[in-house]
């Protein structure tokens, strides 16, 4: 049974270092297609869809860490990634994540949806 105290990570496992107090969250940072696009290819983009969703159209430079492994996998993420997802929301919850581990990571609002209305670099499958 969950606690209305506790705080969760991405897996549902109760936090430790939360039990019995209250957790705040400060803005996080983040970003939209358009400006992620200005900064290049060489940025580190992580792409927390799940593995269909990314076979179907992803961003070529962008590595596939799903949101279901993403706390299992946190040694993929490299501190400062660009986070995305379909459309923003999967990818702050990766992001306020991050932040209460102590990582820098930017969400990236508008995710897929915007990324690829916009125009920028896809691949499909």
């Amino acid at each position: 049974m969950r606690r209305a105290s506790a705080q969760y990570d991405l897996n549902g496992r109760e936090y430790p270092s939360a039990v019995g107090r209250p957790f705040y969250y400060a803005a996080m940072n983040e970003i939209t297609p358009t400006q992620l696009f200005s900064l290049g290819t060489n940025v580190q983009i992580i792409d927390v869809r799940e593995p269909d969703e990314v076979a179907a159209v992803r961003i070529p430079w962008a590595k596939n860490v799903p949101l279901s492994e993403f706390s299992e996998r946190l040694d993929e993420v490299p501190v400062g990634a660009y986070i995305m997802c379909k459309a923003g929301g999967r990818s702050a919850r990766a992001v306020q994540y991050l932040e209460r581990l102590g990582r820098d990571a930017t969400n990236v609002s508008g995710g897929m949806d915007e990324w690829e209305g916009a125009g920028y670099p896809v691949e499909r499958d």
